[in-house]
């Protein structure tokens, strides 16, 4: 039973709840709809959640229009010792390309090999493997490429 939440402990409570479950970040209007606040509460509670989580080893932050929670960088290390799942290690040619991509997509393969001079294929195809590049159409037979939002959720940063 979701009880009406009136109180401002109660309300920090089910918003750091849903942050703590959510692998991805939560914009305001979800986190209002889930909790059965106002979006004024919302932030309050998201200001005070922030201001009690300085100097803890995880913080709150905003991506891509959304709310996550998230190891402080110098804890990662330690948390990565726990995880059992692949690390993403970027390769140069994949950092180059993403920065192509990021400026000009969405782009063709074509027209990234035109610009890196080399063969991008096997870049691409793990740059989608990790799901840091996506394909949003065609442009005639080829597929258009373009940065997804779990790019902007891995590097941390803010869609401009």
């Amino acid at each position: 039973m979701v009880a009406s939440i009136r109180d401002n402990t109660k309300g920090k409570g089910v918003i750091e709840a849903i942050l703590f479950a959510s692998p991805s970040p939560v914009s305001i209007e979800k986190l209002k709809s889930i909790s059965d606040m106002r979006k004024r509460e919302v932030e309050a509670c998201l200001e005070e959640l922030s201001e009690e989580y300085r100097g803890r080893a995880f913080t709150l932050i905003k991506v891509n229009s959304g709310y996550q929670l998230v190891t402080r960088p110098e804890y990662e290390g330690f948390v990565e010792r726990v995880r059992e799942k692949r690390v993403m290690k970027l390769s140069p040619q994949a950092l180059e390309t993403l920065a192509i991509i990021l400026k000009r997509g969405p782009i063709t393969r074509a027209k990234i090999e035109e610009l890196r001079g080399l063969d991008s294929s096997h870049t691409l195809s793990v740059l989608l493997e990790w799901g840091l590049v996506g394909v949003v159409g065609k442009d005639g037979m080829a597929y258009l490429y373009e940065i997804t939002p779990h790019f902007y959720e891995y590097f941390k940063i803010e869609k401009s």
